[in-house]
């Protein structure tokens, strides 16, 4: 089954500093504890071997899929780099812009 999270994300951390490993959390709209990830891989060349911080500017939503998200997540990295293109994501005014973003794809083995 496939999460979206990315309405419900408050802020995470990911450590790319291993070779072929990253670990880290995410804290996620109405769950008290971080979700901890564990896995195997590397991030694209622009945060491979880096310790990468970040929080959602926008208003988190919560979902009620979420509570059956396991609090452990293991698998291999799908997609980890901050250079991805996106659109509309800046101010009204600007709503066409393209600015670079954060992409954060994994696939998970846990249940």
């Amino acid at each position: 089954m496939a999460f979206r999270i990315s309405d419900s994300v408050l802020r995470g951390e990911i450590d790319n500093r291993v070779k072929g490993v990253a670990r880290g959390k995410i804290w996620v709209a109405g769950r008290p504890e971080p979700v901890l990830l564990e896995f195997q891989g590397n991030a694209r060349p622009d945060l491979a071997g880096c310790l990468l911080a970040f929080t959602n500017p926008r208003q988190p939503i919560p979902h009620a899929p979420l509570d059956s998200l396991h609090p452990v997540q293991r698998g291999c990295i799908g997609d980890l780099t901050a250079s991805r293109k996106l659109r509309g994501i800046k101010p009204a005014a600007r709503r066409n812009a393209v600015c670079e973003g954060l992409r954060i794809t994994l696939i998970t083995q846990t249940p």
